[in-house]
């Protein structure tokens, strides 16, 4: 989801998410401008995580720089281990699942 959200697909001609608006999700449903706005705030959380440890993101993303940013950033989400003990692979969870982890204090968002 990092790599749409900052670098899109290419292949298919699609921007990268971080310029979708609610307008452009809206025919599909109520539920998904929600559902962007969670999105935005996983990678939010990613990208300031990433920003501390010294790989800000910028405006025009490749691949590379992408993957550098996730793979610093991504400690920040803070996911707590399953209830067997063992740490969770925040690379394979799906986005929907990264939300239901947050803690609820970083689930909380300003209205803008």
């Amino acid at each position: 989801m990092y790599q749409y959200w900052h670098y899109g697909n290419q292949l298919q001609k699609i921007c990268p998410m971080k310029y979708f608006h609610s307008s452009d999700v809206s025919f599909l449903g109520d539920s998904t401008r929600i559902r962007l706005n969670e999105v935005k705030q996983l990678m939010e959380i990613i990208d300031k995580t990433a920003s501390q440890k010294g790989a800000k993101p910028t405006k025009k993303m490749n691949m590379s720089s992408t993957n550098t940013c996730f793979l610093r950033g991504k400690v920040g989400l803070k996911i707590p281990t399953t209830p067997t003990g063992r740490k969770r692979d925040i690379g394979r969870l799906k986005w929907s699942s990264a939300i239901t982890y947050l803690p609820k204090a970083s689930k909380k968002r300003r209205v803008d």
